[in-house]
């Protein structure tokens, strides 16, 4: 009786089958053991390149492992991003990256928000088409009645530009004269506030009969600035009438 005994994978002078790495592959058909010696290539998988200084080939050793120089295939490199009005984050260029794209205040974001180093042909490129960062505008300021502002006709209100609103003589402002472009959502452009009115001021005769017949003073839209002065008056009057009184009583 003849014993064959059969040599196994792993036992000495011998190497199981080479390791299976994510960056490269063995071409043809792969052996599940190899006889001491025995050297083999690998080839970079799409999206990689071979890494500069490092060996592609591995050799059974004697102690049946595997001679490999690790990550001798790399990422191949997309082409730069650059984002004009806005910034680019990133780690590196290299396949599988990805890119986050933001723009900076005043300016909102045109297109997709991330991109991704992937195979493309025989090369990698970005996943998407690169966005673009654009200048958020506001409607032209509204216009108000007996009064104007200080924009031009055919101007673009761009975000932080300001205009100043002023009235006709005759009448006075109420509210913020000024009011400038802004925007809560990053997206669209707003006015920082309603636009002011512009109300008739009062005349001297009509200050005078508000004071006999004791109006309030706010009714006729008297502002503020002047309202000391129509209080002294005010104060002139009863005195007046006081002594009036005095003297009725002599």
């Amino acid at each position: 009786m003849t014993l064959l005994l059969l040599p196994l994978p792993g036992a000495r002078g011998i190497c199981n089958s080479p390791p299976r790495l994510s960056f490269a592959e063995l071409p043809g058909v792969v052996n599940n053991s190899y006889p001491v010696g025995t050297k083999l290539k690998y080839s970079c998988r799409p999206g990689y390149i071979l890494n500069s200084g490092k060996s592609p080939f591995v050799t059974c050793l004697p102690n049946s492992a595997w001679s490999v120089d690790p990550e001798f295939c790399v990422g191949r490199p997309c082409k730069p991003v650059e984002l004009q009005n806005g910034r680019v984050d990133l780690t590196d260029l290299r396949f599988g990256a990805i890119a986050k794209f933001s723009c900076d205040e005043g300016y909102r974001l045109i297109g997709p928000t991330s991109a991704q180093c992937v195979v493309v042909g025989n090369g990698v490129d970005w996943d998407k088409e690169l966005p673009l960062c654009q200048a958020i505008l506001c409607l032209p300021p509204p216009d108000i009645s007996h009064g104007s502002h200080n924009g031009q006709s055919g101007q673009e209100f761009y975000f932080g530009s300001a205009v100043t609103y002023k009235c006709d003589q005759g009448f006075s402002l109420i509210g913020e004269a000024s009011v400038h472009c802004t925007t809560k959502d990053h997206v669209n452009g707003e006015w920082s506030g309603p636009a002011p009115e512009c109300k008739e001021k009062q005349s001297t005769s009509d200050v005078c009969e508000m004071v006999p017949e004791s109006r309030v003073f706010t009714e006729c839209g008297v502002p503020l600035e002047k309202l000391k002065t129509l209080l002294e008056v005010r104060k002139l009057y009863l005195e007046i009438e006081k002594l009036k009184q005095e003297l009725k009583s002599q």
